[in-house]
């Protein structure tokens, strides 16, 4: 009897310490982080292949920009890729990036870790 009371009373404690909210430990995954990222406006579904190659044969774009316009044209999402680290930020509004589609650029935003959206504040063109 002893032995399942000291079980319990273990898995009541590791239990606790795993639902401890994170605030409590001074992790704040909530607010959003202040970023700025370089990389260039792609649409979601050649980031996801790291290439605009495939749907360019598909779509005869003659360039970045015209595949990624064709590709939201038929429904994917704006988005800002890393080629460096393969990373795709999502981000919340596709109008103040449009114009930017396939060129490098800096986004000044901040980074919403709970959404895994980057909002918008200003974009910058890369020379």
């Amino acid at each position: 009897m002893f032995k399942y009371a000291l079980a319990l009373a273990a898995i009541v404690v590791v239990g606790g310490v795993a639902a401890a909210p994170t605030e409590s430990i001074g992790i704040a995954q909530d607010e959003p982080q202040s970023m700025t990222v370089r990389g260039q406006i792609w649409d979601s579904t050649c980031a996801a292949a790291s290439s605009h190659g495939k749907m360019m044969t598909t779509t005869k774009a003659k360039d970045a920009k015209e595949c990624t316009l064709d590709c939201v044209k038929a429904g994917a999402q704006l988005v800002l890729y890393n080629t460096d680290d393969k990373t795709t930020y999502r981000l919340d509004t596709q109008d103040k990036v449009k114009e930017y589609a396939g060129q490098t650029v800096t986004v000044i935003g901040s980074y919403d870790r709970s959404t895994g959206v980057l909002h918008v504040d200003r974009v910058e063109t890369v020379m």
